[in-house]
């Protein structure tokens, strides 16, 4: 270290610009008081290089892809639509629809994105863009670290369920650097979605007043196959860590529930008929069912919309609401829960909102994605199954988006984030067989992996233990103050906004690009 301090300025830069990682930047600057200062004096091309020693080119094109996204205005419209619903002519369908801004800066930015190749991406020359590159990385990083420790979990069908956040960096160290490389793009390009077309959608309504587009389905259709099944195990993955937070709702009201019969009275009546019509609809009965891929009754599940809604918000959302304290995430949910279910309108709110708001069909990566695949079947007899059954054409990285097969039965190596992964780590994981080599794969079917929270929850749809009584005093006090949703549905639409807006304002403010390591 002395000799290190001995350095000139310019001579530490360059040994600093050789680092492989911020983090490794950041161990020397604390160690050494000259390498700080060489920090210091060329701040702007140290960290740059840094980063971009530690990101791949493909990583580094969807960092700054999110960077130049367009951001959705208050005056922003997709196209508009008008609507003649009581018209008995033949012409009441909708009319031609009119283009607006929106629009066109999708087309723009798409435009750009799939003609830029990654090596001819301009890494950005401000300090506050550079900043927010890395912020991004540390995110990802984060959510990645978790990512492996839940799969690991997932992967032992007799370990301990996984813990709802565990982003230790030592995680990461079991990746390859093609591994990590591989899923931090796949992040930050859902990520990409979110802001193209899950956030707008919300904040449409909170600008505008009614609905005016869908979210778009072609941006999807120009990804490559294996692209588009990345980001759907990305998105299962934050489907399961929102629903893990139901799973301590669940176990807090069946310790309140439990602990109740110690006070039983003659004023004990059963807890789901204190529920009633009035109670949280997360508990109502039908409610928690897990809702199949190809079902058309999809908006009658309440978790399963409000979830889907919930990650139109970004991966900063999820990190945000990841990092809260037990009580911090339930009254995350019970504040935000209705206001993210569908808004039924009435003909008081006038003919241009007919439809319901926010999405009732929970329309977005998962749901899109289901719309690409045939229900086809392979015979379950095999042995052996073919890239072509788990993967369509995956496997070919030119391969676009068409009516490919993709078999359900292998939901559980989805499960396992099984595209994300090199050979060793997918024989780890029980996805293949310790005899498969790079020319010939041989999946272990079917795969051996603990039950999600979800599929847990479909066993018992309907929380059974509100089948017990409780004491009405013991609820009223106890029960209605710790899990009670806010009302929507009888609100104005100027109330309704009041509502959505801070969930929005939450998912701007916990943007990846402004990551802080303190708990919220």
């Amino acid at each position: 270290m002395a000799k290190l301090e001995d350095l000139p300025v310019e001579v530490m830069s360059m040994v600093l610009k050789n680092l492989a990682s911020p983090e490794d930047l950041g161990s020397t600057i604390h160690a050494s008081p000259r390498a700080l200062a060489a920090l210091q004096d060329n701040r702007r091309d140290i960290l740059t290089t840094v980063i971009c020693n530690s990101l791949t080119p493909e990583v580094l094109k969807e960092a700054i892809s999110i960077l130049n996204c367009p951001i959705f205005k208050s005056d922003d419209m997709y196209h508009t639509i008008s609507l003649r619903f009581f018209s008995t002519t033949p012409d009441h369908a909708i009319l031609p629809l009119t283009p607006k801004r929106w629009y066109h800066k999708i087309c723009d930015f798409e435009t750009w994105y799939f003609s830029t190749s990654p090596a001819d991406v301009a890494f950005p020359q401000e300090m506050p863009q550079i900043i927010a590159v890395y912020r991004m990385r540390l995110t990802v990083n984060s959510l990645i670290a978790d990512l492996v420790a839940y799969t690991n979990a997932i992967s032992d069908p007799e370990g301990p369920y996984p813990d709802l956040y565990a982003p230790e960096k030592t995680n990461l160290e079991c990746l390859t650097p093609c591994e990590l490389s591989r899923v931090q793009a796949a992040f930050l390009r859902y990520e990409l979605l979110c802001r193209l077309t899950g956030l707008p959608y919300l904040q449409q309504f909170s600008t505008q007043g009614k609905e005016t587009f869908w979210l778009d389905v072609e941006l999807l259709e120009r990804f490559p196959c294996w692209t588009i099944e990345e980001a759907r195990q990305v998105h299962d993955f934050i489907y399961s860590k929102y629903n893990m937070a139901f799973k301590e709702i669940d176990d807090d009201i069946t310790a309140l529930v439990n602990d109740n019969p110690k006070r039983v009275s003659r004023d004990s009546v059963p807890a789901r008929q204190l529920i009633g019509k009035d109670g949280p609809r997360f508990l109502q009965p039908g409610a928690r069912r897990l809702p199949s891929s190809f079902s058309s009754k999809r908006k009658q599940y309440f978790i399963h919309v409000y979830i889907t809604n919930l990650s139109k918000l970004g991966l900063g959302a999820l990190q945000c609401f990841l990092k809260k304290d037990r009580i911090g995430r339930r009254r995350f949910i019970t504040g935000s829960f209705e206001v993210l279910l569908p808004l039924e309108r009435s003909m008081d709110h006038g003919p241009s909102i007919q439809r319901s708001f926010p999405d009732k069909k929970a329309r977005f990566a998962h749901s899109w994605l289901s719309v690409f695949w045939q229900d086809s079947r392979i015979d379950p007899s095999r042995e052996e199954i073919a890239g072509s059954s788990i993967g369509w054409t995956a496997m070919d990285p030119n391969a676009r988006l068409g009516p490919h097969g993709f078999d359900r039965l292998t939901v559980d190596f989805s499960k396992l984030c099984w595209a994300f992964w090199g050979l060793e780590r997918l024989k780890k994981l029980g996805i293949i067989t310790k005899e498969s080599n790079e020319s010939s794969i041989i999946f272990s079917y079917p795969a051996r992996t603990q039950r999600t929270y979800q599929e847990q929850r479909n066993l018992d749809p309907d929380l059974r233990v509100l089948d017990q009584e409780v004491d009405e005093r013991v609820w009223e006090k106890e029960f209605i103050a710790q899990f009670y949703t806010t009302p929507s549905s009888s609100l104005s639409l100027e109330e309704y906004h009041l509502q959505l807006e801070p969930i929005l304002q939450f998912a701007t403010d916990s943007g990846i690009e402004k990551y802080s390591g303190s708990s919220q």
